[in-house]
């Protein structure tokens, strides 16, 4: 059961309280440095955003705890938001058209800890 208060902005006192059941949010997508899943990316693209694409107008803060990024059978592995200097180089290195797999694991705002992932194409 989750609640939402109503409260005096002057007198801080509650002014109402509603209780609810809440449900499961959407999955949000992963983005690279603003790139979606699918899109273009090069060596610059090294951080990690999770939230909802343009078309669902909820506003929700995750946060990335941790993620492993694939790129030719090779696994990186790091810990918040912010790809490693040995991922950026080996992406530059990446020929044009390769894949760049990353999952991340994220926290919502409901404290649970989710995963979701995204590939992206070496431009």
């Amino acid at each position: 059961v989750d609640s939402l208060f109503l409260i005096d902005r002057d007198t801080k006192n509650v002014i109402n309280s509603i209780y609810f059941n809440s449900k499961h949010l959407p999955t949000p997508e992963l983005y690279l440095s603003g790139q979606a899943n699918g899109e273009k990316i090069g060596a610059i693209h090294n951080t990690l955003f999770v939230h909802y694409p343009a078309d669902i107008s909820l506003v929700v803060k995750f946060i990335p705890q941790s993620w492993e990024c694939e790129i030719e059978g090779k696994v990186y592995k790091g810990s918040g938001s912010v790809l490693t200097e040995s991922v950026l180089s080996h992406v530059k290195k990446l020929k044009t058209g390769k894949s760049v797999y990353i999952t991340c694991t994220y926290i919502g705002p409901d404290g649970i800890s989710r995963k979701t992932s995204s590939s992206f194409v070496k431009n």
